[in-house]
């Protein structure tokens, strides 16, 4: 029997500089994103509160020193390292961070590009050098700082003593970071071809690529204070073995004591920088039967989400089946079918789905919100439920209108077919409340709201999109789908037909005409009124008055009731 127990999540991403609040106004929120990343990282909250000042004093000291010349960055970076500072340049912009001229598979999702001992400065980067060349009087310091920055990078790295050299690559002229791992997919931080090094700097880098007998010294002369400390990405030795799938250095590194459930992020967080989570997304099979020990699953029962979600990635089908067997936190089904099915296991789809109705109900809706027809012909196969229960406002039906998919006629079909009923409840995607008494929209309605429109040169995808929906609209109605009423904001179906789902379509063309002729055959009101105004009111106010959906609406006797005022909200 499963058992399931709620649970909180706690941590968040690393709090930047800018957003940092004085020691004074801490919030809850800043003390648990510090707590999420301090005690694991080398230096205290303390420590963290002083990195931002020194960073202003370095980009302070090095503005300083470009306003007078080029700089000498290999000076400055000799200086640095004799003080055993490996601090590099960072440029920020809207795509990211990233260290200047370097190629690092540096981790995303840590804490190194804001506030870490790894950062010296940050400059904010983005155009600048294309925006100086119009001006090249005007810019002299803005453009000395790429040259310099991508020189002292390389400085640092090229030293013998710096701790990542495995991890950084110099001389590649603008290409900043351009192979760049995550936390989120630990898989993109290998190596590919690993170079091993029989001088490695750190346990982490022997564990990371130390030939052999190089790692094995370093393991051998590691304390408890070394196996488990985290580099500045939150990492520990034991996370790296995971991660390049060392074996033997997992065994060893846990036979000395290293903890599989060390890391910055807490387990009942995020968990990216656990060992055990990273080695069983990864799918690490054999370093995961290391780690899973009893006093270890003892400690992180009930089985937490995170955890789960690893498990679903790396493809562990019978311990996935135990997890839901055991106590465990509420999982998130949806996400894990969502993973399941992105590795193509079927297995694992069975084994989720063997969790209950909400698993497959969970699969169904995955389904057909993604215009999946294979996996819906499998949640249906698996007695998946199409319909909804009371007072719910949301159906799989509804979901298929709205997917937006070449596919959404097959998928209304096989919903009609399986049970669904044609007059299902649908809620909009965008939003977060309804009106307190009002009756759900229903799918027929979202599908007229939202189906795509013609637009000018449109392309073959387009005009697949547009069919499929003309089908699955014939499909409803003949299964019974009512015209009549309104949606959830009291909009009649032909105001939704003319104005779509925010009183305008962007491309000022309307639906085909063939729309209008199939609802009103249906017995569609086309003199149905909204706000006292008329559907061809409506095209008024949309600037549509002489398009070909006025003149069809025209010719079925609709009339001009009410001019919608300037600022009347749709």
């Amino acid at each position: 029997m499963s058992m399931v127990v709620a649970a909180g999540i706690v941590g968040s991403a690393w709090i930047g500089a800018a957003a940092q609040p004085s020691a004074e106004v801490m919030t809850a929120q800043a003390r648990a994103r510090r707590a999420y990343w301090n005690g694991c990282l080398r230096y205290e909250d303390e420590a963290v509160r002083a990195q931002a000042p020194a960073q202003i004093a370095a980009y302070q000291r090095i503005e300083r020193s470009l306003a007078e010349g080029p700089g000498d960055p290999l000076k400055d970076a000799r200086h640095a390292t004799e003080v055993g500072d490996f601090r590099l340049i960072w440029s920020s912009s809207m795509g990211g961070t990233s260290p200047i001229g370097l190629s690092c598979r540096f981790p995303d999702m840590h804490p190194s590009t804001m506030r870490s001992p790894l950062t010296l400065a940050v400059k904010g980067y983005s155009d600048v050098i294309a925006a100086c060349a119009s001006t090249p009087n005007g810019c002299e310091i803005e453009q000395r700082w790429h040259p310099y920055a991508a020189a002292y990078n390389r400085a640092i790295v090229a030293d013998g003593r710096f701790p990542y050299a495995d991890l950084c690559m110099g001389n590649l002229g603008n290409k900043d970071n351009a192979h760049r791992g995550s936390l989120l997919e630990p898989g993109l931080l290998t190596a590919g071809r690993l170079i091993e090094s029989d001088k490695p700097r750190t346990l982490a880098e022997a564990v990371r690529r130390g030939a052999p007998q190089a790692m094995s010294r370093w393991i051998a002369k590691a304390d408890r204070s070394t196996l488990d400390r985290a580099d500045d990405f939150g990492l520990t030795p034991l996370a790296w073995a995971a991660i390049q799938g060392r074996t033997e250095a997992a065994g060893r590194l846990i036979a000395r004591g290293a903890d599989p459930m060390s890391g910055c992020a807490p387990v009942r967080g995020f968990a990216h920088t656990v060992p055990l989570k990273i080695a069983l997304q990864l799918g690490r099979d054999d370093i995961v039967a290391l780690m899973l020990r009893p006093e270890v699953e003892a400690r992180i029962r009930p089985w937490p989400q995170p955890l789960m979600e690893a498990a679903v990635a790396g493809n562990h089908v019978a311990l996935v089946r135990r997890m839901l067997r055991e106590e465990h936190d509420e999982p998130a089904i949806a996400r894990l079918l969502v993973r399941a099915r992105e590795n193509g296991s079927s297995d694992m789809i069975a084994a989720l789905s063997e969790s209950g109705a909400e698993a497959k109900r969970a699969m169904l809706d995955i389904a057909a919100s993604k215009g999946n027809v294979a996996l819906l012909r499998e949640a249906i196969a698996m007695k998946a439920p199409v319909s909804v229960g009371p007072g719910s406002r949301h159906s799989p039906l509804g979901s298929a209108v709205q997917s937006g998919s070449e596919t959404t006629d097959q998928i209304v079909s096989l919903l009609l077919d399986g049970g669904a009923d044609p007059n299902s409840p649908a809620t909009w995607s965008t939003r977060i409340g309804h009106r307190t008494g009002s009756p759900p929209s229903t799918a027929l309605q979202i599908l007229v709201a939202t189906a795509q429109r013609p637009l000018r040169g449109h392309t073959d995808h387009n005009a697949q999109l547009m069919a499929a929906q003309f089908r699955a609209l014939g499909l409803l109605l003949e299964a019974g789908a009512s015209v009549s009423g309104t949606e959830e904001d009291g909009r009649p179906l032909v105001v939704l037909l003319v104005a779509g789902r925010f009183g305008s379509n962007g491309s000022g063309d309307q639906l085909p005409i063939e729309w209008l002729d199939r609802l009103a055959a249906a017995g569609m009101d086309v003199n149905a009124v909204w706000q006292g105004s008329s559907a061809l009111d409506w095209l008024d106010k949309l600037h549509q008055s002489d398009s070909a959906m006025a003149r069809a609406l025209s010719g079925r006797g609709v009339r001009r009731v009410k001019p919608v005022p300037d600022r009347a909200r749709y």
